[in-house]
């Protein structure tokens, strides 16, 4: 489970251009819990372009022996 503070690889998208060469790792900020409109728990990033939220499915957790 992605928890603030952990270290992910975005697999979509991070925050740069559209486009755009994607970030490697970003760091978790916040994670949102289930809301009745969506269907999945949303996850906010920081990488080197900037701020970004996006589904947490959409991420996949760096182990540390990575």
């Amino acid at each position: 489970m992605i928890k603030a503070g952990d270290l992910v690889r975005p697999n979509v998208s991070c925050a740069g251009e559209l486009g755009a060469k994607r970030c490697k790792t970003a760091i978790v900020l916040e994670q949102t819990d289930l809301a009745d409109n969506i269907a999945a728990p949303m996850t906010k990033i920081l990488c080197r372009c900037g701020t970004y939220e996006d589904y947490t499915f959409h991420y996949e957790k760096i182990e540390k022996n990575e």
